[in-house]
């Protein structure tokens, strides 16, 4: 089983977008690997060998399911069973609640060693990570350029540059480790700020942003090596036996750590890893206890309530949630659920008028089907006075750096006090008699709950009316909206 919090794969050349890699890694990189991406490529661009994106994530696909593996997008981890020192379950938040994944060995290739942390694994920050890490943020433009755009009065940004790589702009900046319960919503807004601010006075139009950034890492598993080299044991958690961590969350030296950021440039696990993926571990146990968050000294009223439709997929098999309690990780006035066509006015007009608002948006974007889907025109063809004044205030950014549309909905929210988070997936509500409190939220340490006085449920779907167990129906056929 794959599983993955985005909806294309594979993430670095796709959703951050990045798609170009350098022609030697090409040539140096595992043989079926090589074989593929040189079907993919497009053309060179300088150094980059730029590749076709949907060349790329279609081919892939391909590629998994011939070899008999099963793919879940939109999967967000949030939790582990753990039976002594090994994982039995991975737990995912998503669109149809809370799911579970009954598993033998676990490789663990999320960006932060997300599964390790959730099962209590231990970290330790790297020395490299001391100045800050070093994000990447990347843009489709309207033109090609072969030389890198000087950017005077961003000290953020790497050398002063925006870099190019063919059509596609790259902000390399560096950010400071973020203390928060959302750290990649921090990394998120912070690089789009310096974006925004370097994007003045460059001449270009930026057609699409990426959704995600590619960053350095800021810690590294405790393992049960001690090289500093890429092994097998660099790769495995110290007191976790079936996990093992793939990436530059491994237990290397800073260097190399860093090196295996950028796709194709660092060494290739798959000799160490091919051989662990194929041992057989036995019948699954089923005595494992489940980590879904971790004590809080602040409560709140109400029980969390996940009530979903069934899985598309099942096993018929459960695992059973005991009970306890959930950490609260903000507070707010008013908590909106989606920053979409009607979750981002909502928040906007909220926060203009001196309400406390948190926007909960599982994309990096806010915008919905307007920005993200690129439906550009209103659906329903009814540009009122109110959507007139919002467009109008986003076109103001769009117009002084060149940036789409959700770049402009976003600096308005940030201007307007909106506290922002976004890849934050709400996988449930806090039900007190017949209010909500709250929304359960996924953290890089399990579910978190959002205290809220209102709720404002802008899912488009009535996620969080479903969860909390009120009551709903289908659209017709042609849709199957709730």
């Amino acid at each position: 089983v794959l599983a993955s919090a985005g909806t294309s794969l594979p993430h670095e050349l796709i959703m951050c977008p990045r798609p170009w890699v350098t022609r030697s890694g090409v040539d140096s990189s595992y043989a079926q690997v090589k074989e593929f991406l040189t079907r993919c490529g497009r053309k060179e661009a300088g150094d980059d060998y730029l590749l076709d994106m949907i060349k790329v994530t279609e081919g892939l696909e391909d590629l998994l399911l011939d070899s008999g593996a099963s793919l879940f997008y939109d999967l967000f981890p949030c939790g582990v069973e753990l039976a002594g020192n090994r994982i039995t379950a991975v737990v995912f938040a998503c669109k149809g609640g809370l799911v579970a994944v009954k598993v033998g060995t676990v490789v663990d290739c999320t960006h932060d060693a997300l599964i390790v942390t959730l099962a209590s694994g231990e970290t330790r920050p790297r020395s490299s990570a001391r100045t800050g890490l070093l994000a990447r943020y990347s843009f489709l433009c309207n033109e090609q350029r072969s030389t890198p755009i000087t950017v005077k009065g961003v000290p953020e940004l790497e050398n002063g540059q925006i870099v190019m790589h063919g059509p596609f702009g790259e902000f390399r900046m560096r950010l400071p480790i973020a203390e928060s319960h959302f750290p990649e919503s921090v990394y998120n807004l912070e690089a789009r700020r310096i974006a925004l601010k370097a994007a003045r006075g460059t001449g270009l139009q930026y057609a699409r942003g990426g959704n995600s950034l590619l960053m350095d890492p800021a810690r590294r598993i405790v393992s049960r090596s001690r090289t500093g080299k890429l092994t097998l044991d660099s790769c495995r958690p110290e007191k976790l036996d079936n996990v093992w961590v793939c990436g530059p969350m491994a237990d290397v030296e800073d260097e190399l750590a860093l090196s295996m950021v950028e796709p194709l440039a660092g060494p290739s696990f798959v000799p160490l890893l091919e051989n662990v993926v194929k041992e057989q571990t036995g019948a699954f146990r089923t005595d494992g206890v489940l980590r879904l968050g971790t004590s809080s000294a602040k409560t709140t009223s109400g029980t969390a309530s996940f009530k979903a439709v069934d899985p598309i997929y099942t096993t018929g098999k459960q695992i059973t949630a005991q009970a306890g309690k959930l950490p609260v990780v903000a507070t707010c006035d008013l908590v909106v659920v989606g920053g979409g066509t009607s979750g981002m006015p909502a928040a906007l007009v909220a926060a203009k008028q001196g309400v406390d608002t948190i926007l909960v948006e599982k994309f990096g974007d806010v915008g919905g089907t307007h920005t993200i889907g690129g439906v550009s025109k209103y659906w329903f063809g009814r540009e009122t006075d109110f959507v007139g004044r919002l467009d109008r205030d986003a076109g103001r950014t769009m117009q002084e750096t060149g940036m789409p549309k959700c770049m402009g909905m976003l600096d308005s929210l940030m201007r307007a006090g909106t506290r922002v988070l976004t890849h934050q997936l709400a996988v449930g509500a806090v039900v007190d008699g017949r209010r909500l409190s709250g929304v359960v939220v996924t953290t890089p340490n399990g579910l978190g709950v959002i205290q809220a006085r209102c709720v404002i449920d802008a899912t488009g779907d009535a996620d969080i009316v479903a969860r909390a167990g009120g009551g709903f129906t289908y659209g017709p056929r042609r849709d199957a909206m709730t």
